[in-house]
């Protein structure tokens, strides 16, 4: 398993937003939906590529783009941020796949620890 997956018990919560502008490579963060949970890292912040990981899987973690969030069925994207009510986007294989999540429902986030 990759080692920034032991990391997923020190998140904190960081209210309604999520600001994807100040994102680091190596911050994580976590996104729950109504239905799943999912833990980023980020690898390239100005493009939004992260590795994303699903709770209740064992599968090892994949390589994303962060579109945004959406709003209901709205195809409005906000591209510099998350929040609760809207849903996360994100594609995957070089953009061939879009994925939409269920609503967010809880945004968290650990910043890594820069020297």
């Amino acid at each position: 398993m990759e080692s920034w997956l032991s990391n997923l018990t020190c998140f904190q919560t960081v209210g309604e937003r999520l600001s994807l502008t100040n994102l680091l490579t190596g911050d994580l963060f976590k996104v729950s939906t109504a239905r799943s949970t999912y833990f980023f890292r980020i690898t390239e912040p100005r493009q939004r590529l992260a590795e994303m990981w699903k709770q209740g899987t064992n599968a090892a973690p994949i390589p994303v783009q962060i579109m945004g969030c959406t709003l209901g069925l709205s195809s409005t994207i906000d591209p510099r941020s998350l929040f609760c009510g809207g849903s996360l986007e994100y594609t995957t294989e070089s953009g061939a796949r879009t994925h939409t999540s269920s609503a967010i429902k809880e945004l968290a986030s650990h910043r890594k620890a820069r020297a």
